[in-house]
């Protein structure tokens, strides 16, 4: 399973701004942290955690997050907070809010945009959640994106779908251009053809 990501991995060029290796999680910190929030992760997110590590894809500026993990008998942060800031940022629907009262967020668009698991949605069969998009701040609307976390990355942070879908999400204004000195720590970034 992990061999796609590491196909997909050698496909991008890492640029890493203050450190130099990607940061990534094993399956014990992923348990770990799993046992602190008290939820199952989707195994492909897991997957990317494991290969990628946390980092911004450049090509749309889309940062995608992995778990933290807190200092023992500390417990983790939970969505809440997060969460409550994005209800009160925009009166939005009734199903909105709903699905933002289940939600784990795992990434952030340039502005306002979030990515986001419907914790309400998990299957065995494919092991993840419903995965939507949050556009805050230019449509004020929720799209659907899918279920596979590795075709989410492949298609909407490497290739053309978010441009061809989903063309409010790319910021008007754009850090568009790629520049990875203007992300943070590690930024992803397609390899030219």
């Amino acid at each position: 399973m992990l061999e796609k990501w590491r196909c997909l991995l050698t496909e991008t060029k890492i640029v890493y701004k203050w450190m130099n290796e990607l940061s990534i999680l094993n399956s014990e910190q992923l348990l770990e942290y799993e046992n602190q929030v008290g939820l199952l992760l989707p195994s492909e997110y897991k997957e990317f955690c494991r290969i990628f590590g946390y980092g911004i894809f450049t090509k749309y500026w889309f940062n995608i997050e992995c778990p933290k993990l807190t200092n023992p008998g500390r417990k983790s942060i939970p969505h809440s907070d997060t969460r409550a800031a994005i209800k009160d940022s925009y009166p939005y629907s009734e199903d909105i809010y709903a699905l933002l009262d289940f939600a784990y967020i795992f990434g952030v668009g340039d502005g306002f945009t979030f990515f986001l698991f419907d914790l309400r949605t998990y299957s065995k069969v494919d092991r993840s959640y419903d995965i939507y998009v949050l556009d805050d701040e230019r449509s004020n609307s929720l799209y659907y994106l899918g279920r596979s976390f590795f075709n989410f990355v492949q298609d909407m942070c490497l290739g053309e779908r978010t441009l061809s879908e989903f063309p409010t999400l790319i910021n008007p204004l754009g850090n568009s251009n790629g520049d990875p000195s203007l992300c943070g720590e590690k930024a992803f970034m397609p390899m030219p053809n």
